[in-house]
């Protein structure tokens, strides 16, 4: 059991760096700001990691009048495509593309064009909104902070106490400050789990063992006063 823990717990770590990669944009069709003699069947943005359709796409004409022809969907994994109504007319469009990238952050952009026979560079109609919510921030800083204070009593007490029995009240304090640690990093991981959106993210991978380890940690933590052998774990 503590040989697949450990296991688990070296997998997240691998993978942690990639989950907190941030999704750039690369490229877009077409170009903001591009005046087109024909007006475009689709608006695409290419990544240059995964990315997931967000919640806030939306192409309009200049005067507020809905041009959306469908759901925004994924090509590839990282190029997202955005479908505009057909035979669209000539004035100026602002398309806004939303994603939610690998990190579980929401994105989102402006292409403004337009179309017609020798029209000027539009301006976007449209606006975005920034990429954190400071509630997510907070979810993050207090799995951080559960995670990294449990990890730091965890070698405190390997290292330091390691001599002292479970029961003493100094490895009972170190029990407590684990529990409240991996209790701290379950609600942080727990609930960034459930944020709209990060599921199937590499970043919701992350969080679900995350979740799983800070638990497992947690109720060990708890028990170990009475229950010895569980200390390892």
């Amino acid at each position: 059991m503590t040989r697949r823990l450990v296991l688990v717990a070296v997998a997240a770590l691998v993978l942690a760096p990639a989950a907190w990669a941030h999704a750039i944009p690369l490229a877009t069709t077409p170009q903001n700001g591009a005046a087109l003699g024909q007006a475009p069947a689709e608006a695409t943005v290419h990544f240059d990691s995964p990315v997931q359709p967000g919640p806030r796409t939306a192409a309009i004409r200049n005067d507020g009048t809905s041009v959306l022809g469908g759901t925004a969907t994924v090509a590839g994994g990282t190029t997202l495509v955005i479908p505009l109504a057909a035979k669209l007319g000539s004035g100026d469009y602002t398309v806004r593309w939303s994603v939610i990238s690998e990190d579980g952050h929401e994105e989102e952009g402006l292409i403004a064009f337009a179309v017609g026979s020798g029209v000027a560079s539009p301006t976007a109609a449209l606006t975005v909104r920034g990429v954190v919510a400071w509630e997510r921030d907070l979810l993050r800083t207090l799995f951080f902070l559960g995670a990294l204070g449990a990890g730091g009593i965890a070698v405190f007490t390997a290292t330091v106490l390691r001599g002292l029995g479970p029961t003493s009240r100094e490895q009972r304090r170190a029990s407590d400050l684990l529990f409240v640690g991996f209790l701290l990093a379950f609600v942080g991981s727990d609930a960034l789990l459930h944020a709209a959106g990060v599921g199937g993210t590499r970043f919701g991978h992350v969080m679900t063992v995350a979740a799983a380890l800070s638990g497992v940690g947690a109720v060990a933590a708890a028990l170990t006063p009475r229950v010895p052998r569980l200390r390892p774990l």
